[in-house]
């Protein structure tokens, strides 16, 4: 292949692709020979990201952050090598900017018999039309639908935190999400999600609240509210993890995922403006030293008082 002949087939490639990402035979039908394309693959060029699909190492793939930008390679690949299939699962949630780890795999929803292998995990759900979106060209069970198959088939801890996540930020209503699971019935991970809303529903959204709000029942304290919205001006500003309205204490533990010190510091400044206390506690202490976290309560109620 000459330089000419290769910048031209390099720049085919380029208008080819979809969003960067292509197929063995897309590359020769842009021009490129079977020894170039692998000799390509074998020296890193062209990157295997799921099925049949590759990328350019020389091509840029836009501006986003790395789990998403994979994700949406991935999910694109594997649109490639099953055009029937739906992005799902964790990739789908990936795609939605949920706070799921990324297991490096491309998971759809494709009619059953397809073997699981080469980065791509086929799943069998029952979808309807109205629970798939579109994102990059490629098909996607949408928010919701996501959130849900995640909360049903997540490792249950990974599925408590991504819950706390989806209602802290009023993602779902817990109506909406008894719906779910009562719609989930009898099928796969049904348990789990009737498990986890019905924790939800009691208002607590991690192991490390329903701890909080034992240690205050066993205290014969009252007048709270658990994972209660802070508004100010009509606006929400804040969930606090238990609130004692009338005196304006929140309290809260520290043991959410994806912790963003930035934004954390501003929504307790504004809090603080807002005229609340907050006290912060961590597992070690609601687990080994609850006399002294009851203390710290109780002062921080009698000063309000």
């Amino acid at each position: 292949m000459t330089p000419e002949d290769r910048a031209c087939a390099e720049l085919t490639l380029r208008q080819v692709s979809r969003h960067g990402v292509f197929t063995r035979r897309m590359a020769h039908q842009a021009g490129w020979s079977e020894s170039a394309v692998r000799h390509a693959i074998r020296t890193g060029r062209f990157r295997h990201l799921a099925g049949v699909g590759y990328a350019d190492h020389d091509l840029p793939l836009g501006r986003s952050d790395d789990a998403h930008r994979e994700a949406r390679l991935r999910a694109i690949a594997a649109s490639l090598t099953w055009p029937a299939g739906v992005i799902c699962f964790r990739t789908a949630a990936l795609l939605h900017r949920l706070p799921v780890r990324d297991d490096g795999l491309a998971h759809l929803c494709i009619a059953p018999g397809r073997r699981r292998g080469r980065r791509l995990a086929p799943h069998s759900f029952e979808l309807d039309p109205s629970e798939i979106c579109q994102i990059a060209g490629v098909a996607v069970t949408n928010r919701r639908r996501t959130i849900v198959d995640c909360l049903a088939l997540l490792p249950y801890d990974e599925a408590e935190s991504l819950m706390a996540w989806v209602r802290t930020r009023d993602l779902m209503s817990v109506d909406a999400l008894k719906e779910a699971a009562r719609a989930r019935a009898r099928k796969r991970g049904a348990p789990q999600l009737r498990r986890i809303v019905a924790e939800t529903a009691r208002g607590a959204l991690s192991a490390l609240e329903r701890l909080l709000h034992q240690l205050l029942h066993s205290a014969n304290l009252s007048g709270w509210r658990a994972n209660h919205p802070i508004v100010v001006d009509g606006w929400i500003i804040a969930r606090g993890d238990v609130v004692f309205e009338r005196e304006r204490v929140i309290i809260e533990v520290d043991g959410r995922a994806h912790h963003d010190f930035e934004r954390d510091r501003e929504r307790l400044n504004l809090l603080t403006l807002a005229g609340y206390t907050v006290l912060r506690f961590t597992w070690q202490q609601l687990r080994h030293r609850p006399k002294d976290v009851l203390r710290q309560i109780r002062i921080a109620l009698s000063a309000a008082a």
